[in-house]
């Protein structure tokens, strides 16, 4: 069997696939030097990795990089590289493999398979995210997020520029208004925001007869995700979550925006602990507080999350979000929901009715302080909670 090379999958402008040689090093990065791989992208450092041999190993080394080497989706400082890896070094990405020799797909980077460099996806993956490898908003879409019953999430690249989350309306609803307006609610909602804790919008439109929405990517993992694997965190780390998220929302709240949907879901967080709130599909701008909390197809935001008095039609107000923050900092810290039931039908009674248990009654190292802001937060009467987000963060200490 040949020896491996480089095989840009994107990233590069669909150069040939790249030797690498026996002896010495193949630098890659901005300015990596001689015949080294040069990556035209501000997310690379000059010197950025390097791939080289050692006995019958084939090994690839980060050299100091800013942002990062990556093999298959985990980032490494020195790893062995096996025949199929995906190697990805700023916004290019390349398979470490042989002529006509199986990869990883592009997508979901677990597949093995046969195919071009410029369709580097497995069927499962083009079944779920069919866009996969079409342009929408002058971005290639490169890689599936995330589906849903409405739309679904995709990276999206173009050479030189950052990556992008590309949201598209699922087609079968493009043909209905009001479906397509709710849709492009967060574009709405978010555009002119600029706070480095939210997800930033950068633009939508209808191309190809699909609607979409670019907004910042930020590689990360959801809140939920970690609180599944770790069902709790240590106090420390759950107030350098809050102070970033309770920020992000001390800013939206002072443009008269209300999120609607806080949640563990909405709220991302990368390896270096960089929060960043998503998802302002319920948002409204706050206006004379003259609207009500429900949409024609129900009560918006997460059960579990939301505040009691939505549930009866209430307005949404600053304190819903209050809510819904001290709703998820609880289940930080505990474990648990501040309001358990084993039926939504009972949920949604003991919501209305059922006290919280006290966070410190279920973890005795919950400070006072924290433990009386969050029932304070949590009370059923909206009037009796902080007046504003930045009252609940002198509340908790944060």
């Amino acid at each position: 069997m040949s020896d491996p090379g480089l095989l840009p999958l994107h990233g590069l402008g669909g150069a040939p696939r790249i030797a690498i040689p026996k002896t010495g090093e193949l630098p890659l990065g901005r300015e990596p030097g001689g015949s080294g791989v040069k990556i035209a992208d501000r997310r690379c450092s000059r010197r950025h990795a390097a791939v080289f041999r050692r006995g019958n190993d084939w090994l690839v080394k980060d050299l100091g990089s800013k942002n990062g080497t990556w093999v298959n989706g985990q980032r490494v400082t020195e790893a062995a590289l096996q025949r199929g890896d995906n190697l990805r070094i700023g916004h290019a990405e390349f398979a470490f493999s042989s002529e006509d020799e199986a990869f990883r797909c592009a997508s979901c980077l677990e597949t093995l398979m046969m195919a071009p460099a410029d369709m580097p996806f497995c069927t499962e993956c083009r079944r779920t995210f069919p866009l996969l490898g079409q342009t929408l908003g002058q971005r290639r879409l490169v890689r599936g997020l995330g589906t849903g019953s409405f739309g679904s999430v995709y990276v999206g690249h173009h050479r030189g520029t950052p990556y992008v989350a590309v949201k598209v309306l699922h087609v079968e609803f493009t043909e209905t208004p009001d479906v397509v307006m709710k849709f492009l609610k967060e574009a709405y909602a978010t555009s002119g925001l600029e706070h480095e804790n939210i997800v930033r919008f950068g633009d939508s439109g209808h191309e190809s007869g699909h609607w979409y929405i670019l907004l910042e990517y930020f590689p990360s993992q959801s809140l939920k995700e970690v609180l599944e694997e770790r069902r709790f965190l240590p106090v420390d780390e759950v107030a350098a979550i809050a102070r970033q998220v309770l920020g992000a929302l001390e800013y939206a709240h002072g443009q008269r925006l209300l999120h609607r949907d806080i949640k563990p879901g909405n709220i991302l967080i990368d390896e270096n602990a960089r929060v960043k709130v998503v998802d302002f599909g319920l948002a409204k701008r706050l206006v004379d507080s003259a609207f009500t909390s429900h949409t024609t197809t129900g009560m918006p935001g997460t059960p579990l999350f939301m505040a009691p008095e939505l549930l009866n039609g209430g307005k949404a107000t600053f304190a819903a979000d209050i809510y819904s923050s001290a709703a998820t900092l609880f289940r930080m810290l505990t474990g648990r929901h501040p309001i358990e039931a084993r039926k939504l039908n009972e949920w949604l009674q003991a919501i209305q009715t059922q006290v919280p248990p006290t966070a410190q009654s279920l973890r005795p190292e919950i400070p006072d302080k924290v433990s009386a802001a969050l029932d304070r937060a949590l009370d059923k009467n909206p009037a009796k909670r902080p007046a504003t987000i930045t009252e609940f963060r002198r509340d908790l200490g944060m």
